[in-house]
């Protein structure tokens, strides 16, 4: 049996947000939680695995910015609906296959009949979309209690403003 080593953290960064619409920029400090892991147990697979999960913080991090709407304009990053797109689809598309894996290990074994094999494959692929969804959705949920921006320090190309004729 293969020996992993896991790791968490939970770490605040530094960065500025800026918002591609209307140029607002500011100060930000976002807070992101990582998992990591590393092969062994022993201490260099530990700091390898602490490294991995600081790593997987700093992305979620980032990935957390494209979803805080921008506070002088309320736009948000146009990345951030293809993040949800994608997270959507992967979770579809990996609770059909480990159903679908599932249905066909659990038929084999003849562990149920009938319709509480479809039910079995059902609540397995659901609880695998849910596990999938959840696992990428950590960069947009919560964010108002994860990212301060820094207001007094903001900065940017000021709001466009109309001149009625």
């Amino acid at each position: 049996m293969r020996q992993v080593t896991g790791a968490r953290t939970s770490e605040t960064f530094e960065g500025t947000y800026e918002c591609r619409a209307c140029g607002f920029e500011a100060p930000v400090l976002v807070y992101g939680s990582g998992r990591g892991s590393a092969a062994g147990w022993s201490h260099d697979s530990a700091e390898a695995a602490l490294a991995d999960a600081s790593q997987d913080a700093g992305d979620v991090a980032a990935w957390t910015l494209a979803f805080v709407p921008c506070p002088r304009c309320g736009k948000r990053d146009p990345i951030a609906r293809s993040y949800v797109i994608t997270a959507v689809v992967l979770a579809i598309l990996g609770g059909l296959g480990f159903g679908a894996l599932f249905g066909v290990l659990v038929s084999c074994e003849r562990l149920f009949d009938g319709g509480a094999l479809e039910l079995a494959v059902l609540t397995a692929a659901t609880i695998a979309a849910l596990a999938i969804f959840l696992a990428k959705a950590r960069a947009f949920i919560g964010i108002r209690q994860r990212v301060a921006i820094d207001m007094a320090r903001a900065t940017g190309i000021p709001p466009a403003t109309v001149v009625q004729a």
